[in-house]
C-alpha cells in the first residue's frame, strides 16, 4: 500500500487506496443516516431511546467521527424503518462515483 505524510507527519493511505476508500464508505453510512433521520423526521433522542445508543454516540456517527457496529447498524436502521442495507448501499453508490 502507498503511503503519504499527512499534515501530522504520520503516514497515511494514498488516494484511492483501500484506508481512504474504507474513509469513503463510511462517510456515506454517515451521510445516509442523516438522511434518513431527516427525511422522516425523527430527532437522535428518539433514535437513542429506540435503540439504547447513546444521543452522543449516534451524533459521533452522523458526523463520522466514529463509525457503528454492525449490531447499532441493524438496531438504527429498524429505528428508521429501513433495512441494513440501504446504509451499505449507499457506502457502495459513494465508492462507485
Amino acid at each position: 500500500m502507498k503511503k503519504t505524510t499527512g499534515k501530522s507527519g504520520h503516514d497515511q493511505p494514498a488516494q484511492g487506496e483501500p484506508d481512504d476508500l474504507l474513509e469513503q464508505a463510511h462517510q456515506a453510512v454517515a451521510a445516509q443516516l442523516r438522511a434518513e433521520r431527516g427525511r422522516r423526521k425523527i430527532k437522535q433522542a428518539d433514535i437513542s431511546l429506540a435503540t439504547g445508543i447513546h444521543v452522543t454516540t449516534l451524533s459521533k456517527i452522523e458526523q463520522g467521527h466514529t463509525t457503528m457496529s454492525l449490531d447499532q447498524l441493524f438496531k438504527i436502521a429498524s429505528a428508521l424503518g429501513i433495512e441494513p442495507g440501504d446504509f451499505l448501499n449507499a457506502a457502495q453508490r459513494e465508492l462507485g462515483k
